[in-house]
């Protein structure tokens, strides 16, 4: 018989019951890994045949006043197509992260900031246990800034506190 290690078992006690959907929105998220391959190979689309890259995110579990985020440990998975027609999603993931697609090298971006727009999407994917369920992804990444110590997007818009 399994028994959870004490600090799991206290981490489920605490959670929220269920999955519980994010607020749409601009969240600061930190970057975790990029994954390009699986089982020691490149990973390929099944349909397209097209190289991508999984960008995993994460959202820090303190805010920059060390409180505690309302969705902080939340993962996100943002696959990035090497096809050409993905070329302006990996031009924007690269700006946000203040890289150059050409000479920079996503290792350099692990443990980094960026701001997420979070939205909702339905799950299309036949045979997945969450078929027809609302999920969250990220939309759209956009370079971190500070206005007065507070996350802003480019154009100056705050994000709502409880997105930290």
């Amino acid at each position: 018989m399994a028994k959870l290690p004490q600090d799991v078992a206290k981490a489920t006690k605490e959670a929220e019951d269920g999955f519980t959907l994010m607020e749409e929105g601009d969240y600061v998220v930190v970057l975790d890994e990029v994954q390009t391959e699986k089982n020691g190979k490149p990973t390929v689309g099944k349909e397209s045949g097209v190289p991508y890259w999984t960008w995993i995110f994460s959202i820090p579990k303190l805010d920059e006043n060390g409180e505690k985020n309302r969705y902080g440990g939340r993962k996100f998975w943002r696959v990035i197509s090497l096809g050409e027609t993905s070329a302006g999603i990996r031009k924007a993931a690269y700006a946000a992260f203040g890289g150059d697609p050409e000479t920079s090298d996503t290792d350099d971006f692990i443990g980094k900031s960026v701001l997420a727009h979070v939205g909702t999407k339905m799950n299309d994917q036949v045979g997945s246990a969450s078929y027809g369920q609302e999920s969250n992804e990220i939309q759209r990444l956009m370079p971190l800034e500070k206005d007065g110590g507070k996350a802003t997007t480019k154009k100056g818009d705050k994000a709502k506190p409880d997105m930290f």
